[in-house]
């Protein structure tokens, strides 16, 4: 069998055979990606053996098991011998995609800046996706390249895109949309996703304060405030780069509010960080060490990731809530 794995036949060479006697042999052989992503493993085998004479060789190759009717090959086609037909084993597909869709503000969220919005595409099934593109009708963006376009399972794909605040949307006070990921699987098969903001298990109000009761495809939100001095949330940390830029969790504007709290969980709602008067003068910075809580050890460094943020703060006697993802990169 020549697609058996080194060394895992066994029973094999059989010494001789009598008229009407039989002998078993197995092998083993490891499924691959592209095994899984063809939807089948199919082969056959050949057996050889000498004639009493020890001139000619008296050989086989193998059915499926019956030789009197013929079983298609993994891909449907036949040769006409139905003696020969390969042993076909179907294997399991599954195709899926999470989209993440974070936002990050240049100069404050007001009319004429921009948001950068980073879109984050993971193979989170058994097959290859290909083909993977980005629909985005806020910063208008129709099949915009995943880079790679092409994820086996397990891997990662980023693209991105901006958007310039308008006055509406100062007058709404947030800037909130989704998007979708869209790619092929092996079976030509659409694969897609609507983006959540960063926790699929825990469900975000709408800028609205709507909720359709599914946490995986909450919208993200830019929060902006044209009354009061304007926050604007860096909510990409890279704190391992050594280029000594967004090495923390900076909230701009934050240093005019010094009654506030800061929270972050990460994606299973486990609280991984707590500050009171956060960026404020000897207040603890988030660089993506956890400060101790009951399920997280104190200064271990968080995996790389999507988290969640919620930060109170008190604006002129008013008890203000900003919440939404953030993601370090290590």
């Amino acid at each position: 069998d020549a697609n058996a794995d080194a060394g895992s036949i066994v029973g094999s060479p059989i010494a001789s055979l009598a008229p009407g006697e039989s002998a078993t042999v197995t092998a083993e052989q490891t499924i691959t990606q592209a095994d899984v992503d063809a939807g089948y493993i199919e082969n056959s085998a050949t057996a050889t053996g000498d004639s009493p004479n020890g001139t000619d060789d008296v050989t086989d190759d193998s059915d499926a098991g019956d030789e009197t009717t013929e079983t298609p090959n993994g891909d449907g086609t036949t040769d006409g011998d139905p003696t020969n037909d390969p042993t076909v084993t179907s294997l399991m597909s599954n195709s899926s995609l999470i989209l993440t869709k974070t936002a990050s503000v240049t100069g404050g969220a007001s009319q004429g800046n921009s948001i950068t919005y980073t879109f984050t595409v993971e193979n989170t099934g058994i097959d290859t996706i290909t083909n993977i593109v980005i629909d985005d009708a806020l910063t208008g963006s129709v099949g915009l390249a995943v880079v790679p376009g092409t994820l086996a399972p397990g891997e990662i794909g980023t693209a991105t895109a901006t958007y310039t605040i308008t006055q509406f949307d100062v007058d709404l006070g947030y800037i909130e949309n989704s998007a979708i990921a869209t790619g092929q699987n092996p079976a030509g098969n659409d694969v897609s996703d609507i983006s959540d903001a960063g926790d699929e298990l825990t469900e975000t109000p709408n800028g609205d304060g709507t909720t359709d009761g599914d946490p995986t495809n909450d919208p993200t939100i830019v929060i902006t405030d044209p009354v009061d001095e304007v926050l604007v949330i860096y909510d990409f940390i890279t704190p391992d780069d050594g280029n000594g830029r967004n090495d923390f969790f900076n909230i701009e504007g934050l240093e005019s509010y010094p009654n506030n709290n800061l929270k972050i969980y990460n994606r299973w709602g486990v609280l991984v960080f707590e500050q009171n008067a956060y960026q404020q003068p000897s207040s603890r910075l988030f660089d993506g060490t956890s400060n101790g809580r009951v399920t997280v050890r104190q200064e271990e460094k968080l995996p790389a990731g999507v988290y969640y943020y919620v930060l109170t703060y008190d604006a002129n006697g008013v008890s203000e809530n900003i919440a939404g993802p953030m993601y370090i990169k290590r």
